[in-house]
C-alpha cells in the first residue's frame, strides 16, 4: 500500500510517533501505522474478526494527532474499510461502514 501511494505522488509516513499530551504534559508516544499527506491516519488490521476496540483506537489516534481523517482497513475474510472524521466535540466515534460510504458519495 505504501509503495502504491508513493507511486501516485502521496507522502507516506510509517510507524509515525505522536506525542500524547494531557494538560500540556507529555504522557508518552503513540505509534500510528501510517499517515498519508499529513492529513490521513490509516490503521491496518489483518485479523479473522475485527476487534470492537479498533474503531475507538482510530478515534483516539485522531484526537492525539489532531489529524482530521482516519481510515480503518480490515483485511479479514471479507475485507472492509471504515472512515471517520475527527469530531469537533468529544463524543463516541461514529464510523461509516464502506456500504454507507458508497451511498453517501465517499470514494474507496
Amino acid at each position: 500500500m505504501e509503495r502504491e501511494l508513493r507511486s501516485r505522488g502521496h507522502e507516506v509516513g510509517r510507524e509515525v510517533g505522536v506525542r500524547i499530551l494531557y494538560k500540556g504534559e507529555e504522557l508518552g508516544i503513540q505509534r500510528l501505522d501510517m499517515i498519508v499527506d499529513g492529513v490521513l491516519v490509516v490503521e491496518i488490521k489483518s485479523t479473522h474478526r475485527l476487534s470492537p476496540e479498533a474503531p475507538r483506537q482510530v478515534y483516539n489516534y485522531l484526537k492525539a494527532s489532531s489529524l482530521p481523517i482516519g481510515l480503518l482497513l480490515h483485511f479479514g475474510p471479507e475485507p472492509r474499510f471504515y472512515a471517520q472524521a475527527r469530531p469537533a466535540s468529544p463524543q463516541a466515534p461514529q464510523f461509516k461502514h464502506q456500504e454507507e460510504s458508497e451511498n453517501s458519495g465517499m470514494q474507496e
